[in-house]
């Protein structure tokens, strides 16, 4: 009786101070959560009854734009990833995970930092270094980076273009070679050699009184 009491205290005690952080608190064996406090509520939409036995990684999905870490240590560095709300928002969140015993289990405790707030100050931080204070226009900096950009896909088009377009070259000077000497050779055939004339030419008319006396 006093070794329930004890424990049940004891878990009071840590759902107070779990409770009393800013981050969400997800508890999980073998990749199934077992407990949560209310700041993992919030952040899901769910209560911590619903939560608990589901599959963890079906509601933190990692980041695609950040590299997925590799090994047991990197577990306690902190990384991006995706929580799935329940309404089907994705938000952007921060994850740093430590692995104890608990209860003679192994279990991971992570912590779960809300990052919306942070990438609209970034964001805003952003746009603030690319656009003018007064107009609201990119600046120079926009203008250099995308002109950069551009002349860099120009370069990689023109290095990859590059044999074809020497080979289309090479072919069409040919085409042209051989068309020009087709044209030569047929006007010289259908051109009667200087000095020449044509068969109607070489037609001889005789008058009719000519004609009609000859024998």
């Amino acid at each position: 009786m006093v070794e329930k009491k004890r424990s049940q205290e004891e878990a009071e005690r840590l759902t107070v101070l779990a409770n009393s952080t800013f981050e969400a608190i997800v508890i999980t064996v073998a990749r199934q959560i077992v407990d949560g406090n209310a700041a993992l509520e919030e952040l899901l939409g769910l209560p911590i009854a619903e939560l608990k036995g589901k599959d963890v990684n079906a509601l933190f999905l990692p980041n695609e734009e950040q590299q997925a870490p590799e090994g047991e240590e990197s577990f306690s560095s902190p990384r991006e990833m995706v929580a799935l709300h329940t309404d089907g928002q994705r938000i952007p969140v921060e994850v740093r995970t430590r692995e104890i015993v608990y209860r003679g289990e192994h279990t991971r405790v992570s912590a779960v930092v809300d990052l919306r707030d942070r990438k609209k100050a970034e964001e805003l931080i952003r746009h603030l270094a690319q656009h003018d204070p007064l107009t609201d226009l990119p600046n120079r900096a926009v203008f250099t980076d995308r002109l950069k950009s551009r002349l860099s896909k120009l370069e990689e088009t023109r290095r990859s273009a590059s044999p074809r377009f020497c080979w289309s070259i090479s072919t069409v000077s040919r085409i042209s070679t051989t068309c020009t000497a087709t044209r030569s050779a047929i006007g010289s055939f259908r051109s009667p050699p200087t000095g020449c004339t044509t068969r109607s030419a070489r037609t001889i008319r005789l008058p009719v009184s000519a004609a009609t006396n000859s024998p």
